[in-house]
């Protein structure tokens, strides 16, 4: 089986059920094959075949869900953009993964036509929504001009790359981390199971589409099962708590900072939670406060996991056969394996932290183009995460520390290597260090620790309108710090200690 036929066979069950709902549109199952053939016809004329790169750049749309399946039934190999990034940043993705074309949304289609491989004609840009000019490419007119029984499905395997999620690393340069059909698919039956996910369950979707994960939880594992899906182009505490109601959302996911915002709107308003039998959250390390009293607003225990975007989905997760533990991530799942590594490569014993290994089928097979990372992250099949984590004696996982001192504002993953990378092109700059520092309400924001070279002067808002300028907002500096360089904690190497220097932040 591949992704394209999880949809095909839910439509031909169940043809009539509501697949999504955007605003005051209802889309069958039956409707949504229909567009998704359609638009895998238009896609073929335009020449895409299998094995290219199709960019989806978007908020969360019914065109993201057709543009990922018509990918499916073709063989492509879909990418998601984040909708935040500047020029540079797309640029050097597009570059590594070279899209033959890309659907956007038509504000964000002026800096998409900027793009180098856009000027230069290499890559098609297809608008998302509605084209204006005549003969201009959008998702509209290429499912309006087709027929149905135009589209064939191309003979794609379990073996064949499906997607591409792009994520940061040490150099603060993007990789691509490949997933296959079968490691999709294999993410959305172990999940879908554990959670008892049925066609009778209606989804909410809070969070951005772009991400790799929250794309499986929130559109994959519900088609695999036949279910609703309810879409925001974007989060809103009074929107999500009038679909909650109306739609009788069953299982949504959601990161601590959306549960702090949930908690807090619900001192004064009314959120009706009780339909949700799940929530499911993965997004950083989960205050024990904040999961105890969402807990008791929402009625039923938070489903706590660890995933990343090289797992697809969670690789451990809590169960609702069991009481809650305030700090765990819950137990690891049947199909996955899972080794704790201390420094001096010894199995960790219970208690003790040890970097997390992981090997199974559902993991990422290589990061794209860079088979230098791919040989750093995946040693005799085993998965190196750079997260450490221990076990307790009852087999539960906590998350002790992070991946490469990677902050999680809001949900979104900042590291701080790039904005290290970015800013320290100033020549103003002698040393600069950025470390997340605590947020009450988005978990944490960065800061930047800065060595200026001797006799220059900068001011802090001018290196926050900086980062600003040549990043995606979320990832911009929240405050500023000018040091002395005999500031920063460092070990005999002389290598600055971020470990040492967060406890002083």
């Amino acid at each position: 089986m591949n992704l394209y036929q999880i949809l095909e066979t839910n439509a031909k069950t169940s043809p009539g059920k509501t697949a999504l709902v955007f605003g005051k549109e209802r889309i069958s199952y039956r409707t949504l094959l229909e567009r998704v053939n359609r638009l895998s016809a238009g896609l073929t004329e335009l020449g895409l075949r299998k094995g290219d790169r199709l960019c989806a750049c978007m908020p969360n749309r019914p065109e993201v869900v057709y543009t990922f399946f018509a990918a499916m039934k073709l063989g492509l190999i879909y990418v998601g953009l984040n909708v935040m990034l500047k020029k540079a940043e797309l640029d050097y993705i597009l570059d590594d993964c070279r899209p033959q074309a890309a659907v956007v949304f038509s504000p964000l289609l002026p800096v998409m036509a900027e793009t180098g491989l856009a000027r230069s004609g290499r890559m098609q840009l297809i608008r998302a929504d509605a084209g204006t000019a005549v003969g201009e490419l959008s998702v509209r007119l290429l499912i309006d001009s087709q027929s149905e029984k135009l589209a064939e499905t191309v003979d794609v395997s379990p073996a064949d790359d499906a997607m591409i999620g792009y994520t940061s690393g040490t150099t603060g340069y993007p990789k691509g981390a490949v997933h296959t059909h079968r490691s999709i698919l294999g993410c959305l039956e172990e999940v879908a199971e554990h959670i008892a996910l049925t066609d009778r369950d209606v989804i909410a979707v809070p969070l951005p589409l772009f991400q790799l994960s929250s794309f499986l939880v929130h559109v994959g594992m519900p088609v695999y099962r036949g279910c609703t899906i309810v879409l925001m182009d974007k989060f809103e505490v009074s929107t999500f708590s009038r679909s909650l109601s109306e739609f009788k959302v069953t299982v949504f996911a959601l990161v601590p900072a959306i549960m702090q915002m949930l908690v807090d709107a619900a001192k004064t308003e009314k959120i009706d939670f009780s339909g949700v039998r799940v929530a499911l959250t993965a997004g950083g390390m989960l205050p024990p406060n904040l999961r105890q009293e969402f807990e008791s607003r929402l009625g039923s225990p938070v489903f706590n996991g660890y995933g990343s975007t090289e797992t697809g989905l969670f690789v451990s997760l809590s169960s609702i056969a069991e009481p809650a533990r305030r700090t765990s991530a819950g137990r690891v799942l049947p199909h996955i394996r899972i080794r704790l590594v201390k420094e001096d490569g010894a199995e960790a014993s219970v208690g003790e932290a040890g970097e997390i290994l992981i090997a199974g089928e559902r993991k990422f097979v290589r990061y794209w183009n860079n088979d230098e990372a791919t040989g750093k992250a995946i040693r005799d099949g085993w998965y190196a995460s750079g997260d450490i984590g221990c076990f307790d004696e009852e087999g539960h996982l906590h998350i002790v520390d992070r991946k490469m001192d990677m902050i999680i504002r809001g949900g979104f993953n900042i590291y701080p290597a790039e904005l290290e990378r970015v800013l320290a092109q100033d020549r103003r700059i002698k040393q600069i260090v950025v470390i997340g520092v605590p947020h009450h309400r988005l978990g944490e924001v960065p800061k930047a620790y800065v060595v200026l070279e001797r006799g220059e002067r900068m001011g802090a808002e001018e290196l926050i309108a900086m980062s600003r300028a040549r990043l995606a907002n979320y990832k911009a500096l929240a405050a500023v710090e000018f040091v002395e360089e005999d500031f920063l904690p460092r070990n005999a190497l002389g290598k600055v200690m971020k470990k040492e220097l967060r406890k002083i932040a």
